[in-house]
């Protein structure tokens, strides 16, 4: 996998290759078809995928899936709290932190602006800072 967005590719294939899961049945009902159809490995393959596709779609990794430290954008790259608007995940910046929460599709993570009285200098952060005694940030969603 090689490309300018190697580490979200490279990401979302380990995440596939680690749900893949095929039973000894398949292996051998494949094996057995292979052999049956003259070696066409394509028909045998496609064959296996029309008629097990609730099986497999398991293994495909959801798009919305969000690590901590990240979260869920639209198709502009704006931050949502709800994944049915969400396309994606992207690394949360200053000013905001990483929320997590569930919801029917499982876990997943949202970038929160930081509120008032709190900052956050860091990408990817998980917590948003009190303000330093004697100072106070009046304004949400501050990296300072």
């Amino acid at each position: 996998v090689v490309g300018p967005n190697v580490n979200d590719a490279s990401s979302r294939l380990v995440s596939l290759l680690g749900n893949i899961l095929i039973r000894t049945r398949d292996v051998e009902g494949m094996l057995q078809e292979y052999w049956d159809s003259w070696y066409d490995l394509r028909g045998t393959v496609c064959k296996w995928l029309v008629e097990n596709e609730k099986w497999w779609r398991e293994w495909v990794p959801v798009e919305t899936k969000c690590d901590n430290g990240e979260g869920i954008v639209d198709s502009t790259g704006a931050y949502q709290t709800n994944r049915s608007l969400g396309v994606s995940c992207s690394v949360c910046i200053p000013g905001y932190y990483s929320a997590g929460f569930w919801d029917s599709t499982g876990k997943t993570f949202a970038c929160k602006q930081c509120q008032a009285g709190e900052a956050q200098p860091l990408y990817e952060s998980s917590q948003c800072d009190a303000c330093a005694e004697g100072y106070y940030q009046s304004a949400t969603g501050q990296s300072a």
